[in-house]
């Protein structure tokens, strides 16, 4: 196939941006105690502000992002439960930069909703059910792989596992979401390079073969090897067996000697000898680490979240492995923020997420029963894509600081000071105020903000203003 001279040319002045901003090469960054980042590394399982594998962060001032694109900066976007995520932090407990990390998007090449088993870019997917091997799957668009077909284009979250009866990985699905189409025509897919041939510039990523040779390569100083964790985009069709002509290539370089880290997913290739295993492509050394709970044991298939420092190899040398157990102490899925969209205590929606709370024990709630705007904590779990409540609590509003939702008309817009007034249909105006990390959800603009009714997500200052983190038009 003859390159695309102009993709080319586009990527490369993509390259140079990265380069110019610190690309992965600023991911690569020390450790915390040296004025660095440390990074987390896992699948969103609740808000309040974001929780990731169980663990909340403070999110009011990061930069969520993905790179959708890689001929255009990574733009803002939509955080959703079930994504991988890749999460930068300076100071403990506070995002700085969340980054939505998909396995892979591309189209459905075989399939079998009995099986629960899906191909896409020659990546092997299987639905997961069970909360103890991992996030349930949530689907979007769909309500499960029944509503799918060959060549439809489906966005798969995950984790690689490898499973020795078979021979390969399989990524065990977190998430699902069919999409109308390929996110800027190109076909994305990540993994671990195996059998590198440098005369060819070929190589593997699970089923696929990827022809390398027109590439252009971020960071732009590295050169290709067994073993490295990649990123990879194509605007061509995949070929026979498949093959896909890469475009663009990014190097993913996380693990930095002595970058601090905490990294979730199932356990591949353990080796108990020498408390050694995998999640992922990220290679982990328990020999020093400490097992919670105690009375459980390391194996494969289970769900981990391990912290501790990368050393000089890129392995990760854990000081706390713990494993998840939903249902026995931890939580599948959290939820706190406002109720909004509420049609039943079997329909309505938290920060965004359906939620049906029919069967749910009810704490501190009103008489009346569970209605729109009540401040609530839920405690549930995944069924297809809605959350089930176990539990919710009604709690009254918490005040500065916390992420809640208003929704109103938008009045007295000033797009070059990014404030607006928020008009409740009752109540009291709201001053809101939106920064470089606000998200206005398509097709909402701030120049097509005025006189809108929108819902807005954000939290209140000290001075009584309110900080958009996102905002959208109302249902």
């Amino acid at each position: 196939m003859k390159p695309n001279f102009r993709f080319l040319l586009a990527l490369l002045g993509a390259a140079l941006g990265l380069a110019a901003c610190g690309g992965d090469q600023q991911l690569a960054s020390g450790g915390v105690g040296e004025g660095g980042t440390g990074i987390v590394i896992g699948t969103t399982t609740g808000f309040g502000s974001v929780i990731v594998d169980g663990a909340a962060w403070d999110d009011r001032e990061a930069r969520i992002e993905v790179e959708a694109d890689p001929r255009l900066p990574a733009e803002l976007a939509d955080l959703k439960l079930g994504q991988r995520v890749e999460l930068e932090y300076a100071h403990p407990d506070v995002a700085r930069q969340i980054r939505i990390e998909a396995e892979a998007i591309g189209p459905i090449a075989a399939i079998d909703p009995t099986a629960g088993h899906l191909t896409v870019a020659g990546q092997r997917v299987r639905v997961n059910v069970d909360p103890l091997a991992g996030p349930v799957t949530l689907f979007e668009g769909v309500a499960d792989l029944a509503g799918l077909a060959i060549a439809d284009i489906v966005e798969i979250h995950g984790s690689p596992r490898f499973e020795a009866a078979a021979g390969r990985s399989v990524v065990l699905a977190s998430r699902i979401e069919k999409r109308a189409a390929l996110p800027g025509g190109l076909i994305r897919v990540a993994g671990r390079v195996q059998d590198y041939d440098p005369a060819t510039r070929r190589f593997r990523l699970g089923d696929l073969t990827v022809a390398a040779s027109t590439a252009l390569i971020v960071p732009a100083n590295r050169t290709l090897a067994n073993g490295q964790s990649v990123v990879v985009w194509s605007d061509a069709p995949l070929g026979a067996g498949p093959t896909l002509d890469a475009r663009f290539i990014r190097i993913r370089e996380r693990a930095s000697a002595d970058r601090e880290a905490q990294v979730a997913g199932p356990v591949s290739r353990y080796d108990a000898a020498n408390a050694r295993f995998e999640i992922g492509d990220i290679a982990v050394d328990a020999r020093a680490a400490t097992v919670e709970p105690a009375s459980q044991t390391l194996a494969d298939g289970k769900y981990v979240v391990v912290k501790g420092r990368f050393g000089s190899d890129g392995v990760l040398l854990a000081s706390k492995i713990k494993i998840r157990r939903p249902g026995a102490g931890d939580i599948e899925i959290e939820l706190k923020g406002t109720i909004t969209d509420f049609a039943s205590a079997a329909d309505f929606r938290v920060r965004g997420v359906r939620v049906d709370a029919a069967a749910a024990r009810l704490t501190a709630c009103p008489a009346t029963g569970l209605a729109a705007d009540l401040y609530v904590e839920i405690e549930g779990g995944l069924q297809g894509g809605r959350v089930v409540a176990s539990r919710v609590s009604c709690r009254p509003e918490p005040g500065t600081g916390a992420v809640v939702e208003r929704r109103g008309r938008a009045d007295n817009v000033d797009v070059a000071n990014r404030t607006f007034a928020l008009t409740p249909v009752a109540g009291t105006t709201i001053a809101v105020a939106w920064t470089d990390t606000t998200l206005f959800v398509a097709p909402l603009t701030p120049q097509t903000l005025a006189g809108r009714d929108v819902e807005v997500t954000g939290y209140f200052g000290a001075a009584g203003v309110f900080t958009a983190r996102r905002i959208e038009l109302q249902n």
